[in-house]
């Protein structure tokens, strides 16, 4: 017979409810910060930081770059003091381990997977070290991180999560990506299983004392800028009216498109935050999806940009020449190159798109 999410995690070992109120109160009393930061200040100061028993939800459309997003908070993570750093768990349900830290690496670069597979000799040097300098890291206890990839069930995070535990490594921060490809109690589909998960997302929290952080997709119907008034109240995650009930923050990613590109503009709109307000937060993309926090005229400028194509043959040739060829996106493109098939003025938009998306990688 089959183990319930509780049996596996063991009721016993919960941490006295008692022990937490006072931590919380003489943290704040001593001047100590509860939690840890998100990696980026704008959105610290809108939800309040990450803390133990909290559930955290990322969404957004297929390709917005929701997996990224939170790639972006580990690799900030990872680079905080040693004392104020978590202990880090990955949970994968669509890649790999080894593909899992080729993504990180190559963000780590500042360039794409396609463009490195057709400029390897560009980037190869750079990579390398990025990838060793990762693993030394881990193996000196340097970075305390743990992935898993190839992650089918929700059962399989908890037996997970608790062979940490017993072991006495037990993550202070568990990212999952992404919660719809989850199965739960044999159960298989969002519909179906997303109940479930969600609430075992809450139980691990919880029962475990972790912070739990989980990549959504989100509803098609809620996001639809003319849906009803009064269907408003609809979660804006797949599948997820339980999983708004009980999250702690909520944050939705978007991009503008036009034709087939998007802007390097990102914006994450808090949908919910218990321990804060509901805002937004804009930031840039940089070469291999490294994100920077820009202010409101710059978000602008970045998804006005867009507005100059004035074909999707236009746009196709400049997603071509960003992810193949490379102009602008790292330190050795160049963001001056002409775009055959572009008007002047796509041209000129392109120019300052890419132009502004220089990224040494030696500065890492």
């Amino acid at each position: 017979m089959k183990k319930t999410i509780e049996e596996i995690i063991n009721d016993g070992l919960v941490r006295p409810e008692k022990e937490a109120v006072s931590d919380f109160l003489f943290n704040i009393a001593s001047g100590k910060k509860s939690g840890w930061s998100t990696g980026f200040t704008s959105l610290d100061n809108y939800t309040g930081r990450i803390d133990r028993g909290q559930v955290w939800v990322i969404g957004g459309y297929t390709g917005t770059g929701k997996s990224y997003f939170i790639l972006n908070m580990i690799h900030r993570m990872l680079r905080f003091p040693k004392e104020e750093r978590p202990k880090i768990a990955v949970f994968s349900t669509e890649l790999s381990k080894v593909d899992y830290v080729l993504r990180y690496v190559f963000m780590q670069t500042g360039v794409f997977p396609l463009k490195f597979m057709h400029s390897p000799d560009s980037y190869y040097q750079t990579a390398r070290e990025k990838a060793n300098q990762f693993f030394d890291d881990v193996n000196s206890n340097e970075f305390n991180i743990k992935i898993y990839g190839n992650i089918s069930s929700v059962e399989m995070v908890t037996e997970n999560l608790v062979g940490l535990r017993d072991s006495g490594n037990l993550p202070d921060i568990v990212f999952i990506d992404y919660i719809q490809e989850l199965s739960a109690h044999s159960k298989v589909g969002e519909e179906d299983a997303m109940p479930i998960v969600a609430a075992a997302l809450k139980t691990l929290a919880q029962k475990l004392n972790i912070a739990v952080v989980a990549v959504s997709q989100v509803n098609n119907k809620a996001m639809d800028k003319t849906f009803k008034q009064n269907e408003s109240s609809l979660s804006p995650f797949s599948n997820g009216k339980k999983l708004s009930h009980m999250m702690h923050t909520g944050i939705v990613l978007s991009r503008k498109r036009k034709h087939s590109i998007r802007s390097y503009h990102l914006q994450a709109d808090i949908v919910k935050a218990r321990s804060g307000i509901e805002s937004g937060v804009s930031f840039e993309i940089d070469g291999g999806y490294l994100l920077h926090e820009i202010n409101y005229d710059r978000a602008r400028e970045l998804d006005m940009i867009l507005d100059n194509f004035q074909t999707p043959e236009e746009a196709e040739k400049a997603v071509l020449l960003n992810n193949i060829i490379g102009a602008g996106n790292d330190s050795r493109g160049s963001a001056r190159k002409v775009t055959p098939g572009l008007t002047r003025e796509g041209q000129e938009s392109f120019n300052e798109l890419y132009g502004a998306m220089r990224y040494d990688s030696s500065e890492e």
